[in-house]
């Protein structure tokens, strides 16, 4: 059996009856292994001095005790009691702590109070200056520790039901109190700075000092378990986020009405290339990443919570599904001038399909043309929603046409050719604006006209008439990308009207009291995890299947995330009242986003019939083996 890390055999002067212990736990802590008897095993940690602490281990299944200390004590000195009821209260309210599992005050079990808690494995760094981790690492678990440090101060004690813990009111004017105490007991000589200290901080007491929050006595980092692999995924989200949204926002909102708004933030340049260097870049594409696109849903999820951090990895649309294209359909020669910069970062491109003067829902109707003249095809045509067009560096497009072959069936009349953007006769037009925005952030949506563009003939993707081949190649991955994303979306929603519920009081309680409230909370969590199985199990399925056998699944997928994240928007922005459709909250640019959604990549109807379709014939495949 390996030993526990930091531990040691329990200490003479700590040592209690094991056996007692054990017939206790088999008796009252549920799941404890009965069998066989006197197989407990316990040893002592080397921290844990104040309440001595133990790792009980039996049958494979491990916990953690903490005790008082055997002999006369200190008045309201290791109030073990009290640890267990405030553990067992911010475990209930999501708190990240081990989960209290029993509470016992019969002191002839061990001759002293205890109570047992779950194992969690982890992390634990006794040196504070991290000699074991790198710059990056070490930035992530500080700002893990501040980040759980503010949760902690966040909750309000009478929704946990710590009423009476503690002194309450005078916080600060306690403490300054103390420490000047403390320091004229302990002070050799007069020292006036000193003096001038404490008479400056008992006059500049803050004025709300009132204020009751829940405090840790000893919050230090070798007091803390880290999780073995998630706190770098807590660094991206709070360090780059965090950064990307004050940095960012503040230069939006300074040249918001200037040609400087399609332009990058330094901030995000700067913030790619860290993410580069740790490695976390081109997370999509399972061959460059290593990564499953059921491993790719999760980390979506999370970029999703932020609008700008698909692109602090690489991993924003258009250039996804770009890459995705010449990844799996562009010869050689494609890939090392156009896939390489873009798998480097070092340019972006757009995607031009959909038209103006044509129902795009059915993509048979598009115009554009692209004709074979000799080495050359020439291309001409309206798109528009081209996302990504007005980014500065963006350097190509893969634009869809329509390639002549009056023999061929509707669906091989369709060639997609790339085409540099500095090729005379390609024009930007116009932005066009989503709900007002014109998500200047990715590059906008532009409309784009091709006049007697000409490119040569090796641009063309995988051969003429390969289009749909190549869309649903591309559009299978990218809608759940988007999918993904979505439900990030939804769960910063959720937070947003979770928290607002908790701060706003009408009618004499919190808004959260009112049951309807309550009852939009519930519904928007049901959502939120019902999009998300669907979406894991499209995931799934495109790994194990492929895409084309996951055409349904990505359908629905489809259909189904907007309309949960749109919900969950909506009910958020209802309980923020005017803040929540004000730019003083992300709510109403989110709602745009995600509502576009329902039309980009087909239409919600397009999709409802095909999920008609097939699930008409799989259900006639069961009928005829039945029969």
């Amino acid at each position: 059996m390996a030993v526990e890390p930091g531990t040691s055999e329990v200490r003479r002067q700590h040592r209690f009856d094991q056996g007692s212990l054990e017939r206790y736990l088999c008796r009252c802590l549920p799941g404890f292994p009965q069998q066989p008897a006197g197989a407990l095993s316990v040893r002592q940690y080397s921290s844990g001095q104040s309440n001595p602490t133990f790792y009980l281990q039996k049958g494979g299944q491990a916990y953690v005790l903490r005790k008082k200390p055997h002999g006369p004590l200190l008045p309201k000195a290791h109030k073990v009691d009290r640890e267990y009821h405030v553990q067992k209260a911010l475990f209930s309210a999501g708190f990240p702590v081990p989960q209290p599992l029993l509470y016992c005050s019969d002191v002839s079990v061990i001759g002293t109070e205890f109570y047992v808690m779950q194992h969690v494995q982890g992390r634990i760094f006794r040196d504070a200056s991290l000699p074991e981790v790198g710059p990056a690492e070490r930035s992530a678990l500080y700002l893990a520790m501040i980040e759980t440090l503010a949760q902690l101060h966040s909750y309000d004690l009478r929704l946990l039901g710590l009423q009476g813990y503690g002194r309450g009111p005078g916080y600060c004017r306690r403490q300054v109190s103390t420490w000047k105490r403390q320091y004229d007991a302990a002070a050799h000589t007069d020292i006036p700075a000193m003096n001038e200290l404490a008479e400056w901080l008992a006059n500049n007491l803050p004025p709300d000092d009132d204020e009751e929050a829940l405090i840790h006595g000893d919050f230090r980092i070798d007091n803390i378990i880290f999780h073995p692999t998630e706190v770098f995924e807590m660094y991206l989200y709070i360090l780059y986020f965090v950064a990307l949204l004050k940095e960012c926002s503040e230069y939006y909102a300074k040249h918001g009405n200037t040609e400087e708004r399609w332009k990058k933030p330094p901030v995000l340049e700067r913030l790619k290339e860290m993410a580069k260097a740790e490695g976390l870049w081109n997370l999509f594409l399972p061959a460059v990443s290593g990564l499953s696109q059921l491993d790719y849903a999760l980390i979506a999820e999370e970029t999703g919570k932020r609008f700008f951090a698909p692109e602090v990895f690489n991993c924003h649309a258009p250039d996804t599904g770009n890459m995705e294209v010449l990844h799996m359909y562009g010869t050689e020669e494609q890939k090392k001038e156009w896939l390489e910069p873009l798998l480097e970062g070092k340019i972006s491109s757009c995607f031009c399909m959909t038209e103006p003067d044509v129902a795009s829902s059915d993509a048979t109707n598009m115009q554009c043309s692209i004709e074979r003249d000799g080495n050359s095809y020439v291309i001409n045509g309206k798109k528009w929603w081209s996302s990504g067009a007005g980014n500065p560096n963006c350097k190509v497009a893969i634009v869809m046409g329509k390639t002549k072959n009056s023999s061929a069936s509707r669906y091989k009349q369709h060639s997609m050719i790339i085409v540099p953007m500095d090729t005379p006769g390609v024009r930007l037009i116009r932005p066009l604006s989503v709900f007002g925005y014109m998500d200047e952030i990715h590059g906008g949506h532009f409309e784009v006209h091709f006049n007697d563009v000409r490119v040569p003939v090796s641009n063309i993707i995988l051969g003429e008439g390969r289009g749909f081949e190549i869309a649903q190649g591309r559009l299978g991955p990218g809608r759940i990308h988007h999918c993904m994303r979505s439900i990030g979306a939804a769960e910063t929603a959720l937070e947003i009207l979770c928290r607002r519920a908790a701060q706003r009081e009408t009618f004499g309680k919190k808004l959260y009291h009112h049951e309807v409230i309550a009852h939009w909370i519930a519904e928007c969590r049901l959502s939120i995890e019902q999009a998300r199985l669907l979406t894991l199990k499209t995931a799934s399925k495109i790994d194990t299947l492929g895409n084309r056998k996951a055409r349904k699944e990505i359908a629905m997928t489809k259909v189904v995330v907007p309309r949960a994240v749109l919900k969950v928007i909506d009910c958020a922005m209802q309980v923020c009242g005017g803040a929540g459709v004000s730019q003083d909250f992300p709510l109403a640019s989110m709602f745009a986003y995600i509502r576009t959604l329902r039309v980009a990549d087909g239409p919600d109807e397009v999709h409802l019939s095909t999920i008609a379709r097939w699930e008409l014939l799989d259900q006639s495949k069961k009928l005829t083996a039945k029969i």
